[in-house]
C-alpha cells in the first residue's frame, strides 16, 4: 500500500503525529509513506525508520499568503503526486488544504477529523472514540487505529540523534556542572484576529534573567545556554549579553539540538517545540504555560508551571520548582 500522509505542522505537533506513522510501520512495515511536511522539520524526516520519502512544502502560517504558496506548491507538484496513485491519504494536521489536495489527486481512501468539515469525505470513524479534550497524539493515531481496526499505541519516532552525541558535548563548557537549558520564546502563530495564540508565546526577558540570578544565589556550579530557532537568535542575544551565557539559537540542527539537550541537566521553556524535541531525550523538563491551548510534551520527565496568562508566572514560582528538583536531583 502507497500511504501519502499530510503532516504540515509546526515542530511540536509534528513530533506528536509521527506515533501515528509508527503504529502503521510497525505493523505493516512493507507500506511505503510519504510525509508532506514544511522544510523546517526537515532533520526530522530524514533517516526516520517510519518515514519512506518526505516532499517538503511551505510553512503553515495562518494568513492567506502563506496558503497561497501552498497552493502554487500543489499545483507545482501535482503531476508527480497524481501519477504516483497514492492508495490512502492521512490528513494528520487537519487542514482544509490538504483534504482539498487529497481528493484532487482523487485518493479512493482519505482519513482524518476536523470538526469543521464533517461529511466531506472525511471518515467519521473517530466520533466513536474521539473528544476534543484529548491529547493530539491520541487523536493522531485514533484516526489510524479506527480506519484500520487496530489497537496498538506508538510514541514519537525521530532520527537518532546519538551521533550527534560527541559533537555537541563540545559545546558543554563543564560537564561536572549542574547544565541548564534555556527556551525563551516559541514559534506560535496566530489563527486569527481575535486569537489568544500568539499573545503568550515568550515569557519576558527580564523574568529569565531574575530566574538565572535567584538559581545562581544558590548554586554555583550552574552553566546556563540559550537554545532555539535561528528566527529567536536576536531575541536571545540581549539576555546572553546580560548573563554572559552561550547563546546557541541557530547553530544546531534540530537533531542536534536533541543531541545537545540530552546531555543537559534541565530544559526551563516556554510551550514550544523545543520541548516536545526534550521529551525524546532523558534530559528533565520545565514548562510555563498559559492555562489555555497547552500540548504537554509526552514525558514523564515533565514538570508544569501554569497561569491564567504566562506572565503572571513570577520567576519566584520558576525558582522554586528549579530548587525542589535540584535538591532532589543533587542527592
Amino acid at each position: 500500500m502507497k500511504i501519502i500522509s499530510f503532516n504540515v505542522l509546526h515542530i511540536g505537533d509534528f513530533v506528536l503525529t509521527t506515533s501515528a506513522i509508527a503504529i502503521l510501520k510497525k505493523l505493516f512495515p512493507d507500506f511505503e509513506i510519504t510525509v508532506v511536511a514544511p522544510k523546517t522539520v526537515r532533520t526530522l524526516c530524514e533517516n526516520n525508520p517510519v518515514i519512506d520519502k518526505t516532499l517538503y512544502c511551505p510553512y503553515p502560517e495562518y494568513n492567506f499568503k502563506s496558503q497561497l504558496k501552498r497552493i502554487f506548491w500543489f499545483i507545482l507538484n501535482y503531476p508527480r503526486l497524481f501519477f504516483y496513485h497514492y492508495d490512502l491519504c492521512l490528513i494528520l494536521d487537519s487542514s482544509r488544504l490538504s483534504i482539498m489536495f487529497a481528493k484532487a489527486l482523487f485518493i479512493k481512501d482519505i482519513i482524518g477529523i476536523d470538526k469543521n468539515l464533517t461529511g466531506i469525505n472525511v471518515k467519521e470513524d473517530l466520533k466513536k472514540y474521539y473528544d476534543g479534550s484529548l491529547h493530539p497524539i491520541n487523536r493522531s493515531q485514533t484516526i489510524v487505529k479506527s480506519h484500520f481496526g487496530i489497537y496498538n499505541n506508538a510514541l514519537p519516532v525521530l532520527p537518532d540523534y546519538l551521533k550527534y552525541e560527541q559533537e555537541t558535548q563540545k559545546l558543554i563548557k563543564y560537564k561536572n556542572n549542574i547544565n541548564i537549558a534555556l527556551c525563551l520564546k516559541g514559534s506560535v502563530a496566530k489563527r486569527g484576529k481575535g486569537s489568544q495564540c500568539a499573545i503568550d508565546t515568550k515569557w519576558n526577558r527580564n523574568n529569565f534573567a531574575e530566574t538565572i540570578k535567584l538559581i545562581k544565589s544558590k548554586f554555583y556550579n550552574v552553566d546556563f545556554y540559550i537554545v532555539g530557532a535561528k528566527n529567536e537568535a536576536d531575541y536571545a542575544q540581549e539576555l546572553a549579553k546580560q548573563e554572559r551565557i552561550e547563546n546557541l539559537c541557530s547553530k544546531t540542527t534540530l537533531v542536534q539540538l536533541m543531541a545537545f539537550l540530552n546531555n543537559v541537566d534541565l530544559l526551563i521553556s516556554v510551550d514550544t517545540g523545543t520541548t516536545h524535541l526534550a521529551a525524546k531525550t532523558k534530559t528533565n523538563i520545565l514548562v510555563l504555560k498559559p492555562n489555555y491551548n497547552f500540548i504537554a510534551p509526552v514525558s514523564h520527565r515533565l514538570t508544569v508551571i501554569a497561569a491564567d496568562k504566562i506572565n503572571l508566572i513570577t520567576p519566584q514560582m520558576v525558582f522554586n520548582a528549579v530548587d525542589k528538583f535540584l535538591t532532589s536531583y543533587l542527592k
